[in-house]
Parts: C-alpha cells; sequence; structure tokens
C-alpha cells in the first residue's frame, strides 16, 4: 500500500500541529514560600484550614509537614518547615493563573 503524494506532504504538517499540542499537555504551577513563626501543629492546622477554605477538599492528606488536597483539576500543598519557619506553598493545575489565584488565596491564610 502507498500513500499519494499530497497525503505525504501533509503528514508533517499533521505532526507539526499535534506534537505542540502534546507538549502543552504539562501542568502550570505556581510556587511561594513566607516565613512563619507557627510551631508545626498550628502549622499543619493552618495548611488544613487554608485548603479546606480554597475547596480543595478533594483526596484531602496530611503527613507529618505536609497537607494536600485537589480541586478539579487542581492540586494544592503546603508544607510547613517550622524549624526553618518557613511555609512553603505550591499548586499544579492546567492554567497558570488559576494556579497563582489558589496560590494568593492559600498564602493568606497564613
Amino acid at each position: 500500500m502507498s500513500l499519494s503524494r499530497p497525503l505525504l506532504l501533509m503528514l508533517p504538517l499533521a505532526f507539526g500541529l499535534i506534537a505542540p499540542a502534546a507538549a502543552s499537555a504539562a501542568p502550570a504551577m505556581s510556587t511561594i514560600w513566607q516565613e512563619t513563626s507557627l510551631d508545626l501543629d498550628a502549622c499543619v492546622k493552618q495548611a488544613e484550614l487554608a485548603l479546606h477554605d480554597a475547596g480543595m477538599t478533594k483526596n484531602a492528606q496530611t503527613l507529618r509537614e505536609s497537607v494536600y488536597g485537589e480541586q478539579g483539576l487542581y492540586t494544592g500543598s503546603i508544607r510547613c518547615l517550622s524549624g526553618k519557619s518557613i511555609v512553603f506553598i505550591v499548586v499544579a493545575g492546567p492554567r497558570q493563573d488559576r494556579a497563582s489565584q489558589f496560590v494568593s488565596a492559600l498564602k493568606s491564610k497564613f
């Protein structure tokens, strides 16, 4: 089976249009850190509250220093590094502007 010449000429164009779409599928991430005077227990409780208030309650999980949650296609994480007096906030999802909005909302709770 052989391909016609017009079809052969269109293949590079088709792959050129598909490849950028696949490359853009990577999540957008927004991060920020700030200093905190909270001890570890208080920081983790505040992180749980912040994620809950932002609606990131799906698959919520609290580990020793970190709290995670999801809302739709967005995943948020707050890590309390109280030994260094730092809170680190990360949100990943399909749109950078929305990930940044989530980060701002979470940061405002500290």
